[in-house]
Order: structure tokens, then C-alpha cells, then sequence
């Protein structure tokens, strides 16, 4: 259970599959994100906001700039050809929900991981 591809493209899958598909691409585009990169950039924005107080606009930072990997990406990194549309889909316009749905289907609680229920299932 290790291999967060349990299908190959074409083949039956089940909403266990799916769910893996789903925290994968989630994870692999988080996973992408330029940290100190976007540090560096609320530093930046945070001395600009003193220097100019009166300025609303002053600090805005787009933190999308920092990802290395766009979702469509993400999700045709870890999804069979056939299913990384529909997952980017599904990330893209239910996050939480979708979260929450993999999440239950897969017996995770928020401070698991993907990797976390593999061991575990490993183990039984």
C-alpha cells in the first residue's frame, strides 16, 4: 500500500483509489511550495506595511508565486492519465471537501499522512 499509484490507467478503481489520488496530488503540490522563498517575501511586505501605514495596498504578497508545480500538475504527477483532470477538478473546486471525503474514505485523521496510513496498513 506503500505506492500512492494503486491502479494503472484504464484498469477498475475503488473510492480508496480515488481518495489516494486525491491526498497525493495535494501533497505533491504542497510539497512544492517555496518556503523560504515566501519567508523572504512577508519579510518584505511586512517592512514595506511600517514604512507605509497609511498605504492599504502596501504588503500585499501573492503566495501563489511560490509554488513550483501548478495543481494540473500535481495531479498528472500522481494521477493515471485518465483521472488527473477529474482530480484536479476536484482539489480544485472543493479543497476542504474533498479533503474531508479522502480523509474518511481512508480512515485519517487530520494529523495523518498519507505515507502514515501506509505503515500503518503495513504493520496490520
Amino acid at each position: 500500500m506503500s505506492d500512492t499509484k494503486p491502479i494503472k490507467s484504464g484498469g477498475h478503481f475503488s473510492a480508496k483509489d480515488l481518495a489516494l489520488f486525491v491526498k497525493a496530488s495535494a501533497n505533491a503540490r504542497e510539497d512544492s511550495f517555496d518556503k523560504e522563498g515566501a519567508d523572504a517575501a512577508t519579510a518584505a511586505a511586512d517592512a514595506k506595511r511600517e514604512a507605509e501605514p497609511d498605504n492599504l495596498y502596501a504588503g500585499i504578497v501573492d503566495y501563489k508565486q511560490f509554488y513550483r508545480m501548478t495543481m494540473l500538475e500535481a495531479c498528472e504527477q500522481q494521477c493515471p492519465k485518465d483521472l488527473a483532470y477529474p482530480v484536479y477538478l476536484l482539489l480544485g473546486e472543493t479543497w476542504n471537501d474533498v479533503h474531508q471525503w479522502a480523509d474518511d474514505i481512508l480512515g485519517l485523521t487530520p494529523k495523518d499522512t498519507v505515507e502514515e496510513l501506509a505503515m500503518k496498513e503495513e504493520r496490520s
